[in-house]
């Protein structure tokens, strides 16, 4: 992989990347197109796609790089909303919530126990023993949708970007 062509046969994949001819998906690649003609500069795909078959450039699996490969700051102040933050601090964020639910919880269980009627002490165990547990896992699951949308935003940008190309 290079910034640039490395010589005869070497393309260009969504990422921008120059890959060798024997990294192209399609095997036959370097036996078909040995050199790429002077001053082509898009994936071999777009200029022989009728070739082999392809409607919209081939090009390895490691291509497609998240669209927020940007830092942290720099995504946080994008404001055209390119790059998101979420999918870089969820599994922090998501254990802080929990260890606020937790603790919410547990503050409950012992202002139930040391000031509540004997019924308040019941539902506060019950409480700590069936809704806390489900509290997690509808988090856990609200975070899971949450990246989901982002990552088909990031996969929609990169289809949008690959047909612009070509």
């Amino acid at each position: 992989m290079s910034d640039v062509s490395q010589g005869p046969g070497w393309w260009q994949a969504a990422d921008g990347k120059w890959y060798p001819p024997e990294a192209h998906p399609d095997p036959g690649y370097s036996q078909k197109y040995g050199s790429q003609p002077s001053g082509f500069v898009g994936p071999p795909s777009a200029q022989f796609a009728g070739n082999y078959g392809a409607a919209y450039p081939q090009s390895p699996a490691h291509a497609y790089l998240p669209m927020g490969s940007k830092g942290f700051l720099t995504s946080m102040f994008d404001l055209s909303f390119d790059n998101f933050i979420f999918p870089k601090i969820a599994a922090v964020l998501l254990v802080v919530v929990w260890a606020l639910e937790i603790l919410l919880a547990l503050v409950y269980l012992v202002i139930m126990v040391a000031k509540g009627p004997p019924a308040g002490v019941i539902l506060a165990v019950l409480i700590l023993v069936i809704g806390l547990p489900l509290e997690m896992i509808f988090t856990r699951v609200s975070f899971e949708f949450v990246v989901a949308v982002i990552k088909v935003a990031e996969n929609t940008a990169h289809l949008k970007q690959d047909t612009q190309q070509h």
